[in-house]
């Protein structure tokens, strides 16, 4: 009556199956996620474009008190 009783031996049941699709959807969200963040840098939004060259134009006319400002045309005005 021999036992094979070796607590050195550290047996590991494989995973059941139910849990072998979380791995590739984790790394499938990480991948999404990592996609749309360095994607976002290179989108260019006109109105943001336009935005900045008014604010540039304004800090310009704020640095020289001497020039004056000038009010937006009516019809750049859009309502929100």
């Amino acid at each position: 009556m021999t036992t094979n009783t070796n607590p050195t031996r550290n047996f590991r049941p494989s995973r059941p199956f139910g849990q072998l699709w979380q791995v590739p959807t984790f790394l499938l969200g990480v991948l999404a996620v990592s996609l749309v963040a360095a994607n976002s840098r290179f989108r260019i939004d006109p109105a943001l474009v336009e935005l900045q060259r008014e604010l540039a134009t304004w800090r310009q006319s704020i640095d020289n008190p001497k020039e004056k400002i000038k009010p937006p045309a009516p019809d750049q005005l859009q309502p929100c």
